[in-house]
Formats: structure tokens, sequence, C-alpha cells
């Protein structure tokens, strides 16, 4: 049995294993979107450059269509065996399969056969990084008082910010640094290289944590399941649908707002790309300091509110935002992005207790798993494409911010759904749960 005094202990190696590892592995995913100009030419090259930047941006969507796949298999073995074994697996995994991008031939050097080898490679990273976030965010909240649970969750989700903001800095930096022609040339490998480095930190992290409370009094009471997905399908059917509505924002604030934005700055607006680049690690830095804030205050006056007072903020301010962008210079895309970035750290803060409190903790992995990654999936990774699309479509500028509306009413309403979570009495939970 697990001692009172190492009860009290575990939370800070939890937080320190999950935190750092979800950091690693959302540097290894998003890389790949802040370098895609840079890879556009090099593996999919083409003489109308739209077209080459919506296929390194199509295979990009690749990795999270997959996603799905891997929060059922990734789910399915985290409720079965446990959520640490699970995470360790995963890590590896994103980090070998980052760092052989790092080495791939170009098309110039292996034809057809390098952007083959790249979609394999993103495949392989999407299934991975589907089974993280769900992981990760369970293990905590499995580890933590109830009193804390929103600001404890909200940390893993700020980490992933984390994540992208550390590919963020890492691809300025050799932009900054690097000439056009070395960039093409060999510089774009180094911060896939990067992994190898990354995920041998994660792992020794990982590893020498423990399993959560929770976990471990479910199967001393022999509470798992033989089937968790199955079993999530049949009984929680209209929860993982509102999780799933529920990250339909989170997506779309990750991909539009943060990822695709000084990119879309850059064409928009005409700035160099390491300026926008550079004001995107600024508001990412914010972003992520906000985001425990906001988990902070949700854990005081309800996640519903909040969610449901951030999604229609974002759709009645997303579009005239993008319009703001479109019609300035370098400050208004720092006032327009700031603004989207506090009304997404609202967001982004509350959500993550909210969804991980609708399930039992026997099917909470597999359950979350899914629905969170069906969300990313769809309006996710699609996100730079569909602006993309949508600009050169409608010849509009501010088309994404549409689209951004649009996402935050899905949301909005599935908020509406919602019963306050912070009112759930932790000594009316079942000691499994």
């Amino acid at each position: 049995m697990i001692s009172v005094q190492e009860k009290m202990k575990v939370p800070r190696r939890v937080l320190a294993a999950c935190s750092l590892g979800t950091i690693l592995e959302w540097y290894d995913f998003s890389v790949y979107a802040y370098l895609a100009p840079v890879l556009a030419p090099l593996f999919f090259p083409h003489e109308d450059k739209v077209i080459s930047i919506v296929l390194a941006y199509s295979v990009f969507a690749i990795g999270f269509f997959v996603r799905p796949l891997g929060a059922v298999l990734f789910g399915h073995f985290g409720d079965r065996v446990g959520r640490k074994k699970v995470l360790i697996y995963s890590i590896i995994l994103i980090a070998t399969s980052t760092a052989l991008i790092g080495v791939l031939p170009t098309y110039s050097q292996a034809g057809k056969l390098a952007p083959i080898l790249l979609i394999i490679l993103r495949i392989l990273q999407g299934v991975t990084i589907g089974g993280e976030v769900a992981g990760a965010c369970s293990f905590v909240i499995e580890s933590t008082q109830n009193e804390r649970r929103g600001f404890a969750t909200s940390l893993i989700w700020a980490c992933s910010g984390v994540g992208i903001l550390f590919s963020s800095i890492i691809v300025s930096a050799v932009t900054f640094f690097m000439a056009p022609a070395e960039l093409s040339g060999w510089g774009w490998r180094l911060p896939f290289l990067l992994a190898a480095v990354t995920g041998m930190a994660g792992y020794y992290f990982r590893k020498n944590t423990s399993e959560s409370f929770q976990f471990v009094r479910m199967q001393i009471s022999d509470k798992t399941v033989r089937f968790p997905f199955v079993e999530s399908i049949k009984k929680f059917k209209v929860e993982m649908l509102l999780t799933s509505g529920l990250y339909v924002s989170s997506a779309m604030i990750t991909y539009l707002v943060s990822v695709y934005m000084p990119i879309y700055a850059s064409k928009t607006i005409g700035l160099p790309f390491s300026q926008t680049m550079a004001v995107n690690t600024v508001i990412m830095t914010c972003m992520v300091l906000l985001v425990p804030v906001f988990g902070y205050y949700s854990d005081i006056f309800g996640r519903r509110k909040i969610l449901m007072i951030a999604s229609i903020l974002l759709s009645i301010c997303a579009f005239p935002l993008y319009v703001f962008i479109t019609r300035g210079s370098l400050i208004n895309l720092v006032v327009a992005q700031a603004l989207l970035a506090l009304i997404g750290s609202a967001y982004q803060g509350a959500i993550t207790r909210t969804v991980l409190e609708m399930f039992p903790a026997n099917v909470r992995y597999s359950a979350v798993g899914f629905g969170y990654n069906l969300a990313y999936s769809l309006f996710g990774g699609t996100a730079p494409v569909v602006a993309v699309c949508l600009i050169n479509r409608l010849n509009f500028n501010s088309a994404p911010g549409l689209y951004l509306a649009a996402g935050a009413l899905i949301s909005f309403f599935s908020a509406c759904y919602l019963k306050e979570s912070c009112s759930i009495n932790v000594k009316d939970i079942p000691q499994w749960v």
C-alpha cells in the first residue's frame, strides 16, 4: 500500500514527469508546422508555390487524421496496464520519428520516395501524440487533490504550449542566424535532430516516477475493463461528443492563433518571417504563463462559466481582429494576436479538468483521448490548410477569422450543456474512480 507521505510527494514527481514529457513531445510534433514553408519546395516542388505549401501543410494535417487511432491504441493500454508505461513508450516513439525526419533525403535526392517517407514519419508522430495529452492529464488529475485539479491539469496544457513555444524559438533562431540557402540546404534538419536529445531527457523523467494513485486503486479493486474504448462508446457517447465540441475552439486557437499566425501575417502584411516568428514567440510566452492562472481561477469560479464567456468572446472578436491584422502593420499584429491569445488562455485554462471529470478512471484515457483527438484532427491539423484555401478561394485575407468564429460557436453550444464540474464533491466519487 502507498503511505500518506508518499502520496503527498508523488504529485510533484508526476507533474515534473508529465510536464517535461509533454513539452518535448509537442516540440517534436509542432516543429514541422513552423518549417513547412521551408520543407514545401524541398519535398513538394511545384511551379505554383501555393500548391507546394498546401501539400506541405496537408502532410501536417495527416499527422492529425491518425491521432484518434493513436488515442484508441494508447488509451486502451493506458486504461488497462497503466498511464506511466504508455507515456514512456509514447515519448520514445515520437522522439525517434522526429529525429528521422531530420535525416530524410529531399525530393531532388530521392524523388517520390522522399515525400512518402515524410508522410510515414508524420503518421507515426500523429499516432503517438494521439496518446499523449489525455494520458498525461489523466496521470496528473488522478494524483492531485480535488480543489487543485483545475490548476494542475491546466499546467499540462501550458506545457504543450511550452513545447510549441520551444519549437517556435528554435525555428526563429535558425531562420534568424542562417541565410536562406543554408536553411534550405541543411539548417532545417537541426530542429528535427534535436528531438533525439529531448527524447532521452523525457524518457529519464517518466521512467523515474510512480503510477497514479487512482489507477493503482482501480487495479487493486479489479475495476479495469477489457475494452475501455468500447465501454466508453456504450456508456458515454454524449460526453465524448461534448468533449469533441469543447475542443474545437482549443484546436483552432492553438493552430490558427499560435502555429499558423506567423506564416499568415508574413504573407498577408508582408512582414519578414523572422519578425512575425519573434512576435509569435513573445505572445506564446504570455499565453503559456496565463493558462495556469485561468486554471487556478477555474477552481474558484467554475469552469463552465469561463468556457462559455471565452468561447462567445472568441466568436465575436475573431473576425474583427483578423481584419485589424490585414489593414495594419506590426503593431496591429501584436495587438490582435495578444487579444486572441488572452481569450484563448482563459479557454485553455478551464477546459482540461472539465472533460476529464466527465469520465470514470477505467475509461478516462480512452474516452478523453478520442474526443480530444477527433476535434484536433478535424479542426486543428486542417486549420492551416483550410485557412490557405479560404484565402485563395474567396480572395479574402480575413477569412480565417470567420472560420475561427464558427468553431468558437460550436464550443459555446457544447459548454451550454455542461454541468458545473467544480460542484462535484470528492467524497461522492468512489475510491477507485
